[in-house]
């Protein structure tokens, strides 16, 4: 009974050995993602976080549509059912685990499921041998500068703890100076080498130094730990190899320290001389944005004077067009009354010839009448005389009447002063010839 309540006792030590292991090994990849999972049985049921892991693991992406946010139990297992089937037909051996066995979070069948990945899925491990003979290979590799360093097995190649000193070492030699590191003390050295592991690589500690040192500790579960180191060897290579960063961890702590100093100071700098210039944007684009408003407004202004000028230009032409019509109107008026008057003169001057005729023929019987008056006195007309002989007809139609009308008034004073004249002869005689009877 006493040995199978031990046995059962190491039976669940070995389960929370591996829980713990497996559960760091998943974050390790899905923390890539921003997700972490509390537990393996948890974490895996609803088949969303196994599908973001064998993506990871794969580095590829699943060729399958999934329920993202399933809610039914039904939707959980066809998840994990289509990633099952995915590593099925990807030739994945040993994969004996349901769906169902995922979603009721069956712990053995998980942690299982878990070592089938683990021995697939190892980029960066020889793939023509086992998982645990890539895995030796690896860390000899990684050893083969450590001249008192001998690897030939799990069981007993790290009952002294030098190998794990190494590989914290060749981590990074900053952590740990593995030459002078007094390693006379095997139960010293593998806890101090499981501390740096766990400190700087964020690898939990699965050994106890004690057991692992007098060499109680399965074998099984030295090679979930070093696996575990390989795995944080390839996390951080990726890191390096995505952030660009292949270099720098080779730096001293103190050498990237003066180098980030650098860095920062030289970012200061450009900082300081980008201010500078988006203060001198800030002030071309402040005087731009006067101009801008000042053109805007003269543009404006334009735009009204344009408006004004072109309303004055289209009063002008309507005004010009107006005078226009105005001038041809006077002009046809003007042709109408010049051929009114001209139709007038002529017809005036048609009708002044047999007039012309008649005061000449008039005025010519007044001089002889006057002669015969006078008898034998002596009476000259020298204006009528000349007006008869000139040519009149030639002078215009006003010019001929103002003739002929100075000439009648001219010669009516003369013929009334010769009427008195005679009158009072006629009297004198008259008395004359009274006085004689």
């Amino acid at each position: 009974m006493a040995s199978d309540a031990a046995q059962e006792r190491l039976e669940k030590e070995w389960e929370g050995v591996q829980r713990k292991a497996f559960t760091h090994w998943a974050n390790t990849y899905l923390g890539r993602r921003g997700i972490t999972v509390e537990n393996l049985e948890d974490g895996f049921k609803n088949g969303v976080n196994l599908v973001h892991l064998l993506e990871l693991l794969a580095r590829q992406d699943m060729d399958f549509k999934f329920y993202k946010t399933p809610k039914l139990k039904i939707h959980m297992i066809e998840n994990c059912n289509m990633c099952i089937k995915w590593l099925k037909t990807h030739s994945v051996p040993n994969v004996t685990i349901s769906a169902e066995n995922l979603v009721d979070g069956d712990t053995k069948m998980v942690l299982g499921f878990c070592w089938v990945l683990l021995r697939h899925f190892r980029f960066g491990l020889d793939k023509d041998t086992s998982f645990e003979d890539a895995l030796l290979k690896w860390v000899k590799e990684q050893l083969a500068d450590y001249e008192d360093i001998e690897i030939t097995n799990f069981k007993t190649s790290f009952c002294d703890g030098r190998a794990l000193l190494a590989l914290a070492n060749k981590w990074d030699n900053d952590i740990v100076n593995y030459k002078t590191f007094n390693k006379s003390d095997p139960v010293n050295t593998i806890a101090t080498a499981l501390k740096l592991a766990e400190d700087h690589m964020k690898v939990p500690s699965l050994l106890d130094p004690k057991s692992l040192s007098q060499g109680d500790t399965k074998e099984k579960q030295v090679i979930l730990y070093v696996s575990l180191i390989f795995n944080a060897f390839q996390s951080e290579l990726e890191k390096r190899r995505l952030a660009g960063e292949s270099q720098a961890k080779a730096l001293s702590l103190r050498e990237q320290l003066k180098l980030a100093q650098d860095e920062n100071a030289a970012m200061k700098d450009t900082l300081r001389a980008l201010q500078e210039k988006v203060d001198v944007l800030t002030r071309l684009l402040e005087q731009e944005t006067k101009e801008k408003d000042a053109l805007a407004a003269l543009k404006e202004q334009l735009l009204r004077e344009k408006e004004a000028l072109e309303k004055e230009t289209a009063d002008l032409r309507a005004e010009k067009a107006n005078l226009l019509n105005q001038i041809n109107q006077a002009k046809k008026e003007r042709e109408r009354l010049e051929a009114e008057f001209n139709e007038a003169q002529q017809k005036a001057a048609a009708s002044m010839d047999p007039l012309l005729d008649t005061l000449a023929r008039h005025l010519k019987e007044m001089h002889e009448w006057k002669v015969f008056l006078a008898q034998g006195r002596e009476y000259e007309s020298e204006n009528i005389q000349t007006i008869v002989e000139k040519e009149i007809s030639e002078f215009s139609f006003d010019d001929q009447l103002v003739t002929l009308a100075e000439a009648l008034n001219e010669e009516n004073d003369k013929l009334k002063s010769f009427d008195r004249e005679r009158k009072v002869y006629l009297s004198a005689v008259t008395k004359k010839s009274s006085s004689k009877k």
